[in-house]
């Protein structure tokens, strides 16, 4: 099995316990570590992007969460609840990969006292 590594997917959303985050919005970088098994259907050894999934899906369904354009999506204040709640959603969206989740983590970064400063939450596996 492979673990794939996906490093500072930058996604833009609304999200925050302040009033100025969810008005305005912020850059939230995201990190991800997952194994996956290739399509049960296919032969093993094949050479083909057809038969695996696409690491281009992902960041494009962890963007589409975090920037929450659909209606479907919410706002979170908390970043505890939304690395939580990215986390169920990649499992059901890639269900048929054996998707399964090493580290995950949104980074953030805030103005302390006029000094900027990182913010991340990060769930282990």
């Amino acid at each position: 099995m492979i673990k794939i590594n996906l490093k500072d997917i930058k996604a833009f959303g609304y999200h925050g316990v302040y009033e100025k985050e969810r008005k305005f919005g912020q850059n939230f970088f995201i990190d991800l570590s997952y194994t996956c098994k290739k399509n049960k259907f296919i032969e093993p050894s094949s050479d083909s992007i057809n038969y695996v999934l696409d690491y281009m899906d992902v960041i494009k369904i962890i963007r589409k969460f975090i920037e929450a354009k659909d209606s479907g999506f919410k706002k979170y204040f908390l970043l505890e609840k939304l690395v939580e709640d990215l986390h169920s959603y990649l499992i059901l969206e890639f269900k048929d990969y054996d998707f399964k989740c090493r580290l995950l983590s949104i980074t953030k970064i805030v103005n302390v006292d006029g000094r900027k400063q990182k913010i991340n939450v990060e769930k282990i596996f």
